[in-house]
């Protein structure tokens, strides 16, 4: 079951962004200036976060079981553990603010922060079975989902350095711009007051 929702982590982020755009849609919720400034910053800061670490681990993205060679802890992974699941987090809250809406904080943003919290504490029971002693060192250097303080940069690099350029990578992160795009469309128009 826990594997089951670790491979469709992807799916089940899409099926609770749906949830709340339903929501929206049918509560005939408009945001305002400030609420949409405000969420677009969060999402952007998010996109920008998952955009990162899908550069680093690339392929390994879409797998269900850790692919790297050695335990990744340059750019974003010395800053937090899991910046892809940190960006979605908090692209889901700038969803909250956008809506201003009890109902999708409860449906859609406490669900995806508690999906990915569960994601987080699975994928580190693989990668500590699989890099042992080296990612428990790496565990207690950097924490898991919130990089605070962000400008005191913990020194932990261990692992091999990761080229951002792989060819082979370049249609994952052609997917996490997609998303982002598709996201992005969405809370325009509704905030043009469109309605899809």
């Amino acid at each position: 079951m826990t594997a089951m929702l670790y491979k469709l982590r992807s799916f089940i982020s899409f099926l609770l962004y749906l949830v709340a755009l339903v929501i929206a849609l049918t509560d005939n919720i408009q945001p305002d200036n400030i609420h949409m400034i405000m969420g677009a910053t969060l999402l952007c800061i998010g996109a920008i976060w998952r955009i990162w670490g899908a550069m680093y681990v690339g392929s390994a993205l879409v797998s269900s079981q850790p692919q790297a060679d050695d335990v990744i802890s340059h750019g974003p992974y010395s800053y937090v553990r899991h910046p892809i699941y940190f960006g979605t987090i908090v692209g889901g809250i700038g969803v909250s603010i956008i809506f201003g809406n009890i109902a999708i904080v409860v449906a859609y943003t406490l669900p995806l922060c508690a999906y990915y919290v569960f994601l987080a504490k699975h994928e580190e029971n693989m990668l500590l079975r699989k890099f042992g002693k080296k990612y428990k060192k790496y565990k207690k250097c950097v924490p898991m989902l919130l990089p605070l303080p962000l400008l005191l940069k913990h020194n932990c690099s261990q692992g091999k350095k990761v080229p951002l350029d792989n060819s082979k990578d370049k249609t994952i992160l052609m997917k996490e711009y997609g998303a982002i795009g598709f996201i992005f469309t969405i809370l325009i128009a509704l905030w043009d007051g469109g309605r899809i």
